[in-house]
């Protein structure tokens, strides 16, 4: 899961900032191996916040911008958090929650997470896939629009 791999990336880049040796940070992480959250763990939680979603009829914006009431603020999602809970609702065929989620990555995508590797083609083949379970061939993608062709680049 992308979520862990990334958890465990940035305690690593932590360690090495703090000029420790590979021998102190093999020990740093066989020590702190058991509070790294494991993919089950982390899969569950996404699920949860979905189960709420669905349950309180919470919009994926608000969400992942962390406004869930006016008493409630969370941190904001990232791009990767947004595609993440995407892919479980798609794994559960639920594809307009996937659709929201795959869209609301691609508003969040930003030059950070191309910096990291991430390329537009890459949300748009999820949110282009979705779009077709949900809607079919019935009527035209806005996405396949000849004035979006730019957005793929």
């Amino acid at each position: 899961m992308l979520i862990l791999q990334g958890y465990k990336l940035t305690v690593i880049l932590l360690v090495l900032t703090h000029n420790h040796s590979c021998l102190e940070l093999r020990e740093l992480i066989k020590e702190h191996n058991v509070s790294f959250p494991r993919e089950q763990d982390l899969r569950g939680c996404a699920q949860a916040i979905l189960r709420i979603q669905d349950v309180y009829r919470i919009s994926t914006e608000k969400i992942a911008s962390g406004k869930l009431s006016d008493k409630t603020v969370s941190p904001e999602m990232r791009t990767v958090h947004c595609l993440e809970l995407g892919h479980i609702n798609e794994h559960w065929n639920q594809y307009e929650e996937a659709y929201g989620w795959f869209t609301e990555a691609w508003r969040r995508l930003s030059p950070l997470d191309r910096s990291k590797g991430m390329k537009n083609k890459d949300v748009l083949q999820y949110l282009i896939w979705t779009e077709y379970k949900v809607r079919g061939l019935e009527r035209k993608s806005f996405l396949l629009l000849p004035c979006n062709v730019e957005a793929i680049r």
